[in-house]
Parts: structure tokens; C-alpha cells; sequence
């Protein structure tokens, strides 16, 4: 049985004004979380589902802790991606005024990279899907859970489709291939992209979007070839966030 510091927001002790779903927090709290019912220096988070009606109440937690105010879709993301996602995509709405505003445009402008991108998993396995869905949502990007040619711009492979399978190819078996990822392959056009999970990555550390011709999975060795996910990047996204709560103990 695993204990409550084992779990995903075992280290959030939150004050709330109350979920639009309470269903939400219910498993805020099985995952970890404490509730408290003041606002104090303790306090790692506010969540915060209405700001405007509750700004009022809220004086304390930015002028006196400086406490970050989320809404409960950070709770439903963290959840989704199994990691602690930064928080600055899911602040209330007004609860980014004390911050200086240049810094602030800057980090709107990286965590907004992806804006223009709605992404879907040909054949990543879940691990990698994780940390994938968690950084493509992190930086602007939607996600999708079906391979749709007229949503979708960009859809990441692990792999290339084996030669043998190519498209049309007359003895294509579904029990020998991957289905979706045929399907990936089906649907690509100059408007829906086939990436590798690198060409997430590396527009991530350049804060720009590269071509993705150059990050196509037939440009992998061999088709059997899967990508590594780099940890470091996908772990950053974990830290900032950790740093974010510890900051307020």
C-alpha cells in the first residue's frame, strides 16, 4: 500500500473557495493533497475556480503569502500526465499582476510555443505518451486521443512504418503492423505533420518551430529505431513545478 507521501500532491497543502466539481478535489485529496482551512504561510496553493467573485477573499494570498491561485485544471492535467505540472498555464485569471510584466510576456511567449499545434500519439507507449502530453500541453499545444486529419497538425511517432508496409503495399496485415500508426501514415499531408518526439523537444529548448520535415520518422535509421525521450527535458517540467510548492515552506 503505498503511503500519502508517495503520492502525486503529497507535498500540496491547498486552501480553496471551492471546486466547480467537486468530484475534483475529492481526488485532489485521495491523491495526497491536504486541505487547510485558512490561509497561512503553509499554504502551497489556492484554488480558485471563480476568481472574480472571490477576489475579495483573495487579498491575503497575493498581497501578504504571495500564494499561487490556480484553477482545479491544473488538478485534472497533473492528473492526465502523472506528474506536477508549473502552474503558470492554470493561474486564475488577475493573479499574475504582482509579477514583473516583461518577465511575465516572456514566459507567456515560451508557454505559448505550441498554440498554433493540436497533437495526437500514433505508437508512443505510455511513459513517453506521459511525458509528451505534459510538455506539448505545458507549452500552448491541444491534445487529441483520436487521429483526426481535419484537427490534427501533428501527430508523434516513436517509429517509422516498416518498408514493407508502406502504403498500399498489397500483403498489409493488421495482425503483422501497428494499426494506428499506418493510419498516421494514411492521414499525413502538408497540413498534418508526422514528428518524432525529438522535434517536441528541441523547439522547447530553442523556444522556436522548426520544419518538421527534418524531424520525420522514416528519417530514423531503421524502422524498428524508437525514439528516447530526453528525461532531462521532460523532468524540467516536474522541477519547476516541485520548486514552485517548496518555495513556500
Amino acid at each position: 500500500m503505498s503511503t500519502n507521501d508517495s503520492k502525486l500532491f503529497s507535498s500540496i497543502k491547498y486552501f480553496t473557495t471551492g471546486f466547480r466539481d467537486p468530484a475534483i478535489e475529492t481526488e485532489f485529496k485521495q491523491n495526497g493533497a491536504t486541505r487547510l482551512f485558512y490561509l497561512t504561510e503553509k499554504t502551497t496553493h489556492v484554488i480558485c475556480d471563480d476568481f472574480e467573485s472571490n477576489k475579495s477573499e483573495l487579498e491575503q494570498a497575493i498581497e501578504i503569502y504571495q500564494t499561487p491561485i490556480v484553477t482545479s485544471d491544473w488538478i485534472k492535467a497533473c492528473l492526465k500526465s502523472d506528474t506536477l505540472l508549473p502552474i503558470d498555464s492554470y493561474r486564475s485569471v488577475d493573479n499574475t499582476n504582482n509579477h514583473d510584466n516583461t518577465k511575465e510576456g516572456d514566459k507567456d511567449n515560451i508557454k505559448r510555443l505550441f498554440h498554433s499545434c493540436t497533437f495526437a500519439n500514433a505508437n508512443l507507449l505510455n511513459d513517453d505518451h506521459n511525458k509528451i502530453y505534459a510538455l506539448a500541453t505545458y507549452y500552448g499545444g491541444r491534445w487529441m486521443a483520436n487521429l483526426d486529419s481535419f484537427v490534427c497538425t501533428h501527430i508523434i511517432c516513436a517509429s517509422a512504418l516498416p518498408a514493407d508496409y508502406k502504403l498500399g503495399h498489397i500483403y498489409n496485415s493488421s495482425e503483422d503492423i501497428d494499426e494506428r500508426l499506418q493510419d498516421a501514415y494514411e492521414i499525413q499531408s502538408e497540413r498534418v505533420h508526422l514528428v518524432t518526439p525529438d522535434w517536441i523537444i528541441d523547439c522547447i529548448n530553442e523556444n522556436n518551430l522548426f520544419d518538421e520535415d527534418n524531424y520525420h520518422p522514416d528519417l530514423l535509421k531503421n524502422s524498428n529505431e524508437s525514439m528516447d525521450i530526453d528525461e532531462n527535458t521532460g523532468n524540467n517540467v516536474h522541477r519547476r513545478s516541485t520548486d514552485e510548492s517548496t518555495s513556500k515552506k
